[in-house]
């Protein structure tokens, strides 16, 4: 598990969570929508990876009202439930659920800000995410989508 460009809190989380793989997937910039109720994560990106869900999560993402149960870990290691799920439109792909305001909270993001993301499995196979602020992008590739 390559844990070098991430902060210390996440490689705590990382450990204390027996995390096996990471997988990176992206570094976005923030914009005011992804502040409101649904952070937008890149449909390509999600889809890219999407091989490492099962056939009942991907059934639950494409198809059921609500979304994949996934445990959203941001700044200082805080842990926040949410749902990978559709927008209402059905276009964009993203983290959504009645947690959203304790995410904004903690997260701190703001329009403009760089985030990176990453996806995870625990060893009770839950899918997992870490988000922060990427305060030196220059280890990531950050794009606007």
């Amino acid at each position: 598990m390559e844990l070098g460009n991430m902060p210390e809190w996440s490689k705590k989380v990382a450990r204390d969570n027996n995390v096996g793989e990471l997988k990176f997937l992206i570094c976005k910039k923030v914009d005011a929508s992804d502040l409101s109720l649904f952070l937008r994560l890149p449909n390509n990106i999600v889809e890219e990876h999407i091989i490492h869900f099962n056939l009942t999560e991907k059934i639950i993402i494409w198809h059921t009202q609500g979304g994949l149960n996934v445990s959203v870990y941001v700044q200082g290691g805080w842990k926040i439930e949410l749902f990978l799920t559709l927008s209402d439109d059905r276009k964009d792909i993203g983290l959504q659920g009645n947690e959203m305001t304790i995410f904004q909270q903690f997260s701190q993001l703001k329009d403009g800000d760089n985030v990176a993301i990453w996806m995870f499995r625990r060893p009770d196979d839950k899918l997992c995410f870490f988000i922060w602020k990427a305060v030196d992008f220059t280890k990531f590739k950050c794009s606007k989508f």
